[in-house]
């Protein structure tokens, strides 16, 4: 008789017994969505970027990063991992650039070629490594 009175409280924890967390798959394609966009450079460090240096960054659907470190197009392939970011086999073009652009582009290309934390949210992407934060906005333009 006493096991009856239990089986109440096991249906109730039964569906408990069925859940789980989400697959770190999912949690990954989430991410992927929220990142593949066109990124505009607002930051470095916390300091804007001046306005008349457009870098950007394009990830798309399948991984493929492009864009503009300041003066110069790039292109490779982007991974996301547990929350950091890399671009491996980057290639661009090498037009000869102002100083203060060849400052962004230095730091931009750094930071990409380094595992870098990624904090994203609907509006914004930072990404940060050892040594700089590169702070992005959706570019609408």
């Amino acid at each position: 008789m006493k096991i009856i009175k239990f089986i109440p409280v096991l249906l109730a924890l039964l569906p408990l017994a069925c859940t789980s967390t989400p697959s770190k798959k999912v949690t990954q394609q989430k991410a992927l969505i929220k990142i593949e966009k066109l990124w505009k450079l607002i930051a470095i460090d916390g300091r804007t970027v001046n306005a008349n240096i457009k870098s950007t960054l394009h990830i798309d659907s399948k991984l493929k990063a492009s864009g503009n470190f300041g003066c110069n197009l790039f292109w490779g392939n982007a991974e996301l991992k547990d929350h950091k970011f890399i671009i491996r086999k980057v290639a661009s073009t090498r037009k000869r650039c102002k100083t203060k652009t060849n400052k962004v582009e230095r730091k931009v290309s750094g930071v990409f070629s380094h595992w870098s934390q990624v904090k994203l949210s609907e509006t914004k992407l930072i990404l940060s490594d050892k040594t700089h934060t590169l702070t992005y906005e959706i570019d609408i333009d």
